[in-house]
């Protein structure tokens, strides 16, 4: 697998990388936002986020739709570029298949488990559920 055309990882993680957030805020936001409403939870104000990280997403958009393009543009400019960047200056030019499904396997769990956080907190806000 090279960069860019048929069967490229370059192409692969792009989309990927807003897909796959994307999907997963889809289905977490909505699931939080029922905690909350049926009291299982206590909303969060988005000032009692102290995290910087979690500070990041707290202007995350409250429909669902744009939540979730919200962080699948997360995914694709903080995840997916970036590991690209690193791809690039570390002069990586071709994956083997088998390669690049261990890499993809690791590197979309990363993804997913660093943007569910602050999709649960987003889930847990209290001006979401107006």
């Amino acid at each position: 697998m090279g960069w860019w055309g048929a069967h490229s990882f370059g192409a692969d993680l792009l989309a990927t990388g807003f897909i796959l957030p994307l999907i997963v805020a889809l289905i977490v936001v909505p699931l939080q936002r029922r905690k909350v409403r049926s009291g299982k939870v206590t909303p969060l104000k988005a000032t009692q986020l102290t995290n910087r990280y979690f500070k990041l997403f707290a202007s995350a958009p409250t429909p669902l739709w744009q939540c979730a393009a919200y962080f699948g543009s997360a995914g694709v400019a903080l995840v997916a570029l970036p590991t690209l960047g690193l791809l690039w200056i570390a002069g990586i030019e071709q994956f083997s298949a088998a390669q690049f499904a261990v890499f993809k396997g690791l590197w979309a769990g990363l993804l997913a488990a660093s943007l569910t956080g602050p999709m649960v907190l987003l889930g847990w806000r209290a001006d979401t559920h107006a």
